[in-house]
């Protein structure tokens, strides 16, 4: 997670670096939630968890082209079944330029990397 802070810190100095040129939107999402089924699977244990997302879009307007990019994070933690904990943190980058009156040059990118905990075996019911 010390890469994706790096990563929000530095958009955000560039973002807010010349603010005429930037457009960024920052969201995010706290809670706690009960589910009667943690695992989604048959043993139906019931468990809750808590859950933090965090999400930074924008464009950069450069000179005859823009630069649109996100950078996301989310994590959710089950107090009760701490294997069942869930990271993922992710990088979108987009480039559109204008080649021609009727010509678009638009390039996409995207990346994301998760940990999350794998039960092979079923939990015993209770």
């Amino acid at each position: 997670m010390r890469f994706l802070g790096g990563l929000l810190c530095a958009a955000s100095m560039l973002a807010w670096h010349n603010p005429a040129n930037a457009d960024s939107t920052f969201d995010y999402k706290i809670g706690t939630d009960w589910s009667s089924n943690i695992f989604q699977d048959a043993s139906d244990l019931p468990a809750s968890f808590s859950e933090a997302k965090l999400a930074l879009r924008g464009s950069l307007a450069l000179e005859d082209s823009q630069l649109a990019y996100a950078l996301s994070a989310s994590a959710r933690r089950v107090a009760k079944y701490r294997f069942a904990d869930q990271r993922t943190a992710g990088l979108e980058l987009g480039y559109t330029r204008d080649l021609g009156r009727a010509v678009k040059l638009t390039l996409k990118g995207a990346s994301s990397v998760g940990a999350t905990a794998t039960c092979f075996s079923p939990c015993p019911a209770r």
